[in-house]
């Protein structure tokens, strides 16, 4: 019985393991999509954890800059990934209505 366990536990950790690189791609390609200095804004506190303060200095601006450039890349992540959404149900919908 225990066999079985360890297994089972070994397959989940497998699986969680490729799901998080799996997600941690598409985050990757949907970043992507930003002007450059957005992309690396958002993957720098994504990614590497790093604080306002720090990525601030690395651009030699303010902390509150940083926070308005975080803010506008998850509003254009936001629209990116709703327009998506609603291409897929638009196509969906004229699929279904075409047959």
């Amino acid at each position: 019985m225990s066999m079985s366990i360890e297994v089972f536990e070994d397959h989940y950790e497998h699986n969680v393991d490729e799901n998080l690189i799996d997600m941690k791609n598409k985050i990757s390609l949907l970043l992507l999509t930003l002007p450059a200095r957005y992309e690396r804004v958002i993957r720098e506190r994504i990614f590497f954890n790093k604080t306002l303060k720090e990525i601030a200095e690395d651009y030699s601006v303010n902390p509150e800059r940083i926070r308005q450039i975080e803010a506008s890349a998850f509003r254009m992540l936001k629209n990116k990934i709703y327009l998506k959404e609603m291409q897929s149900l638009i196509k969906f919908h004229i699929r279904k209505n075409t047959k």
